[in-house]
């Protein structure tokens, strides 16, 4: 079940679950970020380098052809909208509103050959462009 704008800015996180009011009743629905241990690996490496940041800060902005990218930054303080996930000892921080968009992602980290980036395992992916750098959902 989607949920509205005025739904969103009421929301909580807390564990795996996102409450919400709606009309003084409390409802929740079961949100889901996770991470693959090499993921975590390299999330605690690069904020080990970096010397501070509480975690991974998750999201996406509209962009591209097919509508949506992602974006990745160190968190380094909370927003009042913001759900926090921990896999592996690493939080990922990600805004309410992305949460539709993007849950139950799982993000991995790969190497291939001399290549090596962070991907992101989207069920709610309905397609990408061509290049790759962009994506839509339903």
């Amino acid at each position: 079940m989607p949920l509205q704008n005025q739904q969103l800015e009421n929301a909580v996180k807390y564990s795996s679950f996102l409450f919400y009011t709606d009309h003084n009743t409390l409802n929740y629905i079961t949100m889901t970020i996770s991470l693959t241990e090499t993921a975590a690996a390299q999330i605690k490496k690069q904020l080990e380098k970096r010397g501070s940041g509480m975690g991974l800060k998750l999201g996406v902005k509209k962009s591209g052809c097919s509508g949506y990218a992602y974006v990745l930054d160190y968190a380094d303080k909370l927003n009042d909208d913001d759900a926090v996930f921990e896999d592996f000892g690493v939080k990922v921080i990600v805004s309410a509103t992305d949460l539709e968009i993007i849950d139950g992602i799982e993000l991995d980290y790969r190497r291939e050959g001399i290549n090596e980036a962070f991907q992101f395992n989207n069920p709610n992916v309905k397609g990408t462009c061509g290049c790759g750098e962009s994506f839509s959902v339903s």
